[in-house]
């Protein structure tokens, strides 16, 4: 049987009301904001014009969770894509008792599970959430089975900022911060070897996609400091 390799856009939802607040999200089911909204169409503009290149996507899946399911919906029909499936293994790390939390009343009232939280090893969040090593074996055991079933394609993924985190993680990178709402970071995966490789990061696509004389603001930076999950 031949190898099973794939490329993988791993693109992070628009904002949320709840990441412009700086409130943790994790599992909460948060909706786009009329910025994420803006967002979502403006990366797909981007992609729709090639701006990761000429290879074409051919197949997308999505967290079940809203934010990164309406995102998807805005590029799976920029890209002229059926609408992929729905993944529950694609969903944002649970947080436990910090979920509806700022992160400033995270780090004050649930000390424990806030220093769980910023852990990248197997040690769970108190209070029912996942640990580092959760996600990234959920994360590895999906992507690896969606690239499987599609050989030798290009799949775009819409997911989560702690989830993205993992895929950093599983290709041996160590990244500092989130992605940006609405980035793409590359990833191609070899699922009959199990390994995954870092290909590149876009946190410019919002910029590319305005249409001359749009007035748009300038897309968001990363998250400052050094939380690892400062921002879903």
């Amino acid at each position: 049987m031949g190898a099973a390799r794939g490329e993988v856009l791993l693109a992070r939802h628009g904002e949320t009301a709840w990441n412009a607040a700086g409130r943790v999200q994790g599992q909460a089911d948060a909706p786009l904001n009329a910025e994420g909204r803006r967002q979502a169409r403006a990366l797909a503009r981007a992609l729709a014009r090639g701006a990761l290149g000429p290879a074409a996507v051919s197949a997308s899946a999505s967290s079940d969770l809203e934010r990164a399911s309406e995102t998807c919906c805005a590029l799976e029909a920029s890209l002229g894509l059926p609408r992929g499936p729905r993944v529950p293994e694609l969903r944002e790390r649970h947080l436990g008792p910090l979920q509806g939390l700022t992160w400033a009343e995270a780090r004050a009232t649930e000390p424990e599970a806030f220093a769980a939280a910023q852990g990248e090893g197997d040690a769970r969040i108190p209070g029912g959430g996942e640990s580092f090593g959760d996600v990234k074996a959920r994360l590895k055991a999906a992507v690896e089975a969606l690239v499987a079933a599609r050989p030798g394609v290009r799949i775009l993924l819409c997911t989560h900022g702690g989830v993205i985190m993992a895929a950093y993680a599983l290709a041996g990178q160590r990244r500092r911060k989130i992605p940006a709402n609405a980035s793409v970071s590359i990833f191609s995966v070899d699922a009959s070897a199990g390994t995954w490789a870092f290909k590149g990061y876009r946190g410019d696509l919002l910029d590319q996609a305005r249409p001359p004389g749009e007035a748009d603001a300038a897309a968001p930076g990363e998250p400052e400091g050094g939380d690892v999950f400062s921002a879903q």
